[in-house]
């Protein structure tokens, strides 16, 4: 086969240095094959680059001498750009030898040579350089006998399976090396005779899938699986695809790298199921299931007819069969006591059995055995053991192979019988505690074993419910992560002191839960000794009493309230005793001299003066003792109105200055404060319940100053809200006191003296303004005076319409016809004296049922005072009646009802307004003017 003249094939050796690798090319490029090859060497990338620039037609070997990728990786990038059909070998020296083979073939080069061995080399020089000539037609194809024959013998050599698919024009195994016919248990001629063998590594679907890959990926599709090689065996083996192309366009073949994996997943899966076993060893699954998955476990891999586990009982030599799966034998043997099959010999022995035909025959024989059951090909059977003591024997059984078992089944059950009998013996000693442990775990106390440290081992549910803490969360952990600060130091002291010397202590914890929360546990810990006698760990049973303690805290608190709610109402009902019958003394003495002593103008002027001001304080106490009722009952709401505040300051001044002579007070200087220029005097709030905050307060500070003055009004704009201040030069509030003086019945009384009053007022201060959604706060010195500051949400107002209130005219009410229903004989004559005195014409009933039989006959009254409290119905009731028969009479509901629900609930039945007891005659005369009298 001689060369076409004229046409070269280049061999370009890029090696940065002189090596044995170069001088070994140049030598076999020297013999008569190669003698129309050209040989050139670089020693720099842009030396290839501009080699294969030119018209380039040979292959490219990279010489690599360190432990590194970079430099093929930069070859083959040149060589992608320049000349992409320019074939790449990789020649390894140095300490280029320990690169990885297979990452070096996916770096996209076509072969990989140790320059060390020199007839390797010259092969694959042969194969390029024939290859080429070939392609080129520069010799007719034919098959190079001499290259071929120097590949086979190098490959035959790997450590590792070596497989060639050719894929085009049919797809046929071109050549499989020795260690892969080991592997996959046939050859290339037993491949020809049945081309289905290839599927075993590489079916039709997975070249597709190679194929797929190669042309979008740079990495080599690698695949383990499990086949099988006869005689029902089987291996596991690792697959790497490599396809190969002709001049860098179609692919033509399929290099297959195979490894034996077999004991790798063997082991594999043996760790598993060791893992796995112990696992449910550590739960609540019973032996028979964890029998069931050894079962699956060693069925997946050891071909078997049979699986069993027997049981050993030494006390009465009986061996039992909890578990026993057989394709032919059924029935499951019944536990025998001095047994003579296998599995006795076994547990004889203590040793491993693998026993064929033969075997038996020959323990048969030695009258070792009965053959028990059907006899079968193969036999294996390994004893159980844990702590030297042997618990039973794991077997397994074929029915017709022979050869099913040997060293590698033998190792696998042997690898986790330990574990087996382990868990064996695991189960015998639960299912003696097992009654215990239930009932320690379902125990409605908290149970705590500690080691000696202490450092918490066990936890039942109990404990979990009770801290919050789940048992991962406190295992190895130390008790006091329970702590909370609050239990003695010498609590624990003597606890130590009392466990140290073995005794068992009791007594009370102080303990916080996970979430922070602090209970209360009464324990009682006890010494666990070993059976050397000494402490081992210790033992809590402890009892949640926070409910109980909770409940004693509860009545002990309950009776003190009781007795504080006791000692309350007894100076309440004394103080309300005293505030009233003072008042009423003063207004009884003085009507009854009046009586006698009615001469005297100035004495009859000062007398119903008394009389009218501490009627006045009476209706004072009964309004406080009614607001806190609202208040407490929760009756009392805010309505948010517009209003004008400068309008409120003008009406207290001229109220308290009067109020200072009925108070003997006239020397107290009243200073307003006023609003500045930059404040609306117009705001929208509650005015009624801020006019009655700022009474309260003015009120309380003339009781309580003496000299000086009391200055009240606009303190400053802060935050959104206005802030008002009530201030005066009087007693003062001593410290102690200045946090309980808005507390019930609270009142300030300096030694020796006594002021009037419930102590109710500044409650209902208080409560007021939470109502106006603000609040309230004080500044106080005993001697010097006190100042109040309370605030209101600042809600300016740009206009509000303004009302003309009309004057009180009492000669434009004469002559009216008004309907009285009244019960209460004074206010009837009350009613007699202010209408005679009027000139009204009017008619008193003093009954519901009469009342209404009245207006039936007499239904044209120009209004109707209606009284809501009546002997024999409600005066509602008979409001509903008196609007059938003549809807159009106005009506006014007057009560001592003085709740804002029973104003509602007069304006719903019909009533144009309502008027609270008592009644005044100046407010009467201007509501009657205001709704009978048309302009």
């Amino acid at each position: 086969m001689k060369p076409v003249e004229g046409r070269n094939w280049h061999i370009l050796l890029y090696s940065s240095n002189q090596s044995n690798c170069t001088e070994w090319v140049k030598e076999l490029l020297n013999r008569s094959e190669f003698s129309h090859c050209k040989f050139l060497q670089v020693d720099s990338l842009s030396g290839v680059n501009n080699v294969l620039s030119q018209r380039f037609n040979g292959v490219l070997l990279v010489h690599l001498t360190s432990n590194s990728y970079g430099l093929i990786e930069q070859a083959v990038s040149v060589r992608n750009e320049t000349a992409p059909q320019v074939q790449v070998v990789a020649l390894l020296d140095h300490d280029a030898v320990n690169l990885d083979t297979a990452k070096l073939l996916s770096m996209d080069i076509d072969d990989v040579v140790h320059c060390t061995n020199k007839e390797w080399l010259q092969a694959t020089l042969l194969k390029y350089y024939f290859t080429s000539k070939a392609d080129s037609c520069i010799l007719p194809y034919a098959p190079f006998n001499g290259y071929s024959t120097h590949v086979d013998r190098i490959h035959s050599e790997f450590p590792f399976g070596i497989v060639r698919v050719i894929l085009k024009p049919d797809v046929y195994v071109e050549y499989i090396n020795r260690e892969a016919e080991r592997i996959l248990g046939f050859n290339l001629k037993q491949h020809k005779a049945q081309p289905e063998l290839r599927n075993r590594f590489i079916p039709d679907e997975r070249i597709k899938l190679i194929l797929e890959n190669a042309g979008t990926s740079n990495e080599f599709i690698k695949r383990r699986f499990k086949i099988s090689v006869g005689n029902e065996n089987y291996k596991w083996v690792e697959a790497i695809y490599i396809p190969g192309f002709k001049n860098n366009q179609s692919f033509q073949s399929i290099e297959v790298i195979l490894r034996d994996v077999t004991r790798e997943e063997i082991d594999k899966a043996l760790q598993k199921a060791v893992y796995d076993i112990a696992r449910m060893t550590s739960t609540n699954f019973s032996l028979n299931r964890i029998f069931t998955v050894t079962h699956k476990i060693v069925s997946d891999l050891i071909n078997i007819d049979n699986f069993y586990i027997a049981l050993y009982n030494s006390e009465n030599n009986e061996v039992s069969f909890p578990y026993f799966v057989d394709s032919t034998d059924i029935k499951t043997p019944n536990p025998r006591r001095d047994g003579h099959g296998l599995t006795e010999y076994v547990i004889r022995t203590g040793k491993t059995l693998l026993c064929q035909p033969s075997c038996f025959d020959e323990l048969i024989f030695k009258n070792e055995i009965d053959l028990i059951g059907t006899k079968p090909m193969a036999w294996l059977g390994v004893p159980l053991k844990f702590h030297g003591n042997i618990l039973g024997v794991m077997a397994v059984q074929h029915y017709t192979n022979i050869n099913a078992f040997g060293e590698s089944e033998q190792y696998i059950l042997e690898y986790f019988s330990e574990q087996v009998a382990r868990t064996i013996d695991y189960k015998r000693k639960a299912d003696t505690v097992k009654l215990l442990s239930t009932a320690v775990e379902q125990s409605p106390v908290s149970v705590v074993i500690t080691t000696l440290k202490p450092e918490i081992v066990y936890v039942n549910s109990t404990f979990t419910k009770v801290t919050g803490y789940e048992p991962h969360e406190v295992m190895g952990k130390n008790p006091r992560i329970l702590q909370s600060g609050q239990t003695s130091k010498e609590l624990y002291v003597e606890l130590w002191d009392t466990l140290t010397s073995g005794s068992t202590w009791k007594g009370e914890f102080i303990n916080k839960r996970k979430n922070g929360e602090v209970f209360y546990e009464e324990s009682i810990i006890v010494p666990i000794t070993d059976e050397l006698g000494k402490n081992a760990y210790y033992l809590s049973v402890k009892i949640d009493i926070t409910d109980k303690r909770r409940l004693i805290n509860e009545l002990i608190i309950a009776k003190e309230k009781a007795e504080e709610s006791d000692k309350l109402k007894t100076a309440f009902l004394q103080n309300i005793s005293h505030e009233i019958r003072t008042p009423m003394n003063a207004i009884v003495g003085f009507a009854e001299i009046l009586e006698s002593d009615h001469d005297d103008e100035d004495k009859i002027s000062y007398y119903t003066g008394v009389i009218k001001q501490r009627s006045y304080d009476l209706l004072d106490i009964v309004n406080e003792l009614l607001d806190i009722s609202r208040i407490e009952s929760g009756q009392l709401k805010a309505e948010f109105k517009p209003f004008d505040l400068n309008g409120i300051f003008t009406d207290l001044v001229q109220t308290f200055e009067g109020y200072k002579k009925r108070m003997e007070r006239e020397e107290i200087e009243l200073r307003l404060l006023p609003l500045p220029a930059h404040v609306s005097n117009l705001i929208e709030s509650d005015e009624p319940k801020l006019r009655q905050v700022l009474v309260n307060l003015i009120h309380n500070a003339l009781k309580f100053t003496h000299s000086g003055y009391i200055e009240f009004g606009f303190h400053e704009l802060t935050n959104g809200s206005i802030v008002f201040r009530v201030a005066d030069t009087g007693i003062g509030i001593p410290h102690d006191m200045q946090d309980k003086i808005f507390e019930r019945f609270q009142k300030v009384s300096p030694k020796g003296v006594i002021y009037d009053g419930l102590g109710l007022g500044l409650t209902i201060v208080q409560s007021l303004a939470n109502l106006l959604n603000g609040k309230i706060w004080l500044e106080s010195e005993v001697g010097k005076g006190t100042t109040f500051y309370f605030s209101i949400p600042y809600k300016p107002i740009k206009k509000v319409e303004e009302i003309e209130i009309e004057p009180v005219n009492p000669e434009v009410i004469k002559n009216l016809n008004l309907l009285v229903v009244e019960d209460d004989a004074f206010n009837i004559a009350y009613f007699n004296e202010l209408f005679s005195g009027l000139n009204v014409n009017y008619h008193i009933e003093s009954t519901g049922s009469s009342a209404i039989d009245h207006f039936k006959q007499n239904s044209s009254y120009d209004a109707v005072l209606m009284d809501i409290k009546l002997p024999d119905m409600t005066g509602y009731d008979v409001i509903e009646e008196f609007k059938r028969i003549n809807p159009n009479v106005p009506i006014i509901a007057q009560t001592a009802y003085a709740a804002e629900s029973d104003r509602k609930k007069a304006f719903e039945v019909g009533c144009v307004d309502y008027i609270a007891k008592p009644i005044f005659r100046d407010k009467l005369i201007g509501m009657l003017q205001k709704h009978l009298v048309k302009e």
